[in-house]
Parts: structure tokens; C-alpha cells; sequence
């Protein structure tokens, strides 16, 4: 059996089709978009916020901590949850539940990096059989796309295998 990890050039975006916990602002001047959300300085009922920074060269990533290079990166925004929603999902307001906020988005910003910067995978698991003129046919088994990531082991493909994926032969496209 083979395994082809593709490119998913057909990817969803993390802030447009999925539930998201933050709300992601985007300053103005910048070519990617947020979620067309006020900016939490803005706002008074704002119970978690953290920047978002992002390096811009030749593709895009983001995260929460910001990049080494000054030349091609900076601040660009910031990801927050409201007070109301905080508490919609976690009943009690500790230190216990906004470091588990904080890492939710953190992981939200990770998400729509990797949307950014193509690192959304799918995957088909095909063999080869030959008819009878000789002729070698691929067939594909079974096929899944929407992986964010670049660790098969990690991004959930290895999930959905049905084999461990040590053994199945790996191409990647």
C-alpha cells in the first residue's frame, strides 16, 4: 500500500469555516485579514488578549511571541476573547482557566498560520493493479483532506489511516 501526502491547495479557512474561540484582529494596511472585529483596546469587557506578530517573506506565518527578523515581521494584531464568551466556556474566571484560554488561542493563531502559509495537507492511500492487457491501473483506496501541519503523526492523518503509516510507502506531492 502507498501513501501520498498532497498539498491541500483547497483549504478551508481556520477564521471563516470552522468555531473559533478568539476573535482575531488584523491592524489595518495588512494583506491577510482578521475576523472583522474591533480592536480589544477598544473594548472593556475583554478577558484575554495576546499579540499576534507575523513574518512576511514570500509567504506568511503568525504567532503570539513574535520573530527574530525586525526587517520582515512585526506586530500585526491581536487575538482576544471577550469576558461573556470566556465564561460561556469556562464557568469560573481563575488562573487555571485563562492559561487554558491563552493556549486555545495561541493554538487558533498556529491554526491560521499554517492556513497562510500552506501547510494544510490530505492524503490518498492507493495500490496498483495490473488488467488484463498488461497495463498497470492506481486505485485509490481511500483519500482525506484538511490536515493542518506539516507531521502527519501530529496533524490527525495517521488517525484516519487505517495501517500505522510506518507501514505503508510514503510519497509526498
Amino acid at each position: 500500500m502507498k501513501l501520498r501526502i498532497i498539498q491541500d491547495e483547497h483549504a478551508k479557512n481556520p477564521r471563516e469555516d470552522f468555531d473559533q474561540f478568539g476573535s482575531l484582529f488584523i491592524t489595518p494596511n495588512i494583506y491577510f485579514s482578521g475576523d472583522n472585529v474591533e480592536d480589544p483596546n477598544d473594548l472593556e469587557n475583554v478577558a484575554v488578549q495576546l499579540p499576534v506578530f507575523h513574518y512576511t517573506h514570500g509567504t506568511t506565518f503568525l504567532n503570539t511571541t513574535g520573530f527574530s527578523c525586525s526587517w520582515d515581521s512585526g506586530q500585526c494584531g491581536w487575538i482576544y476573547v471577550t469576558q461573556e464568551k470566556f465564561l460561556k466556556e469556562w464557568a469560573s474566571d481563575n488562573v487555571f482557566t485563562r492559561w487554558r484560554a491563552e493556549n486555545l488561542l495561541r493554538s487558533e493563531v498556529e491554526t491560521y498560520s499554517q492556513y497562510l502559509s500552506g501547510q494544510v495537507y490530505g492524503y490518498e492511500v492507493y495500490d496498483y493493479s495490473e488488467c488484463n492487457l498488461g497495463h498497470k491501473h492506481k486505485n485509490i483506496i481511500d483519500s482525506c483532506w484538511g490536515f493542518f501541519g506539516n507531521d502527519p503523526k501530529e496533524n490527525g492523518i495517521q488517525e484516519n489511516l487505517e495501517l500505522p503509516i510506518e507501514d505503508y510507502t510514503i510519497e509526498y506531492a
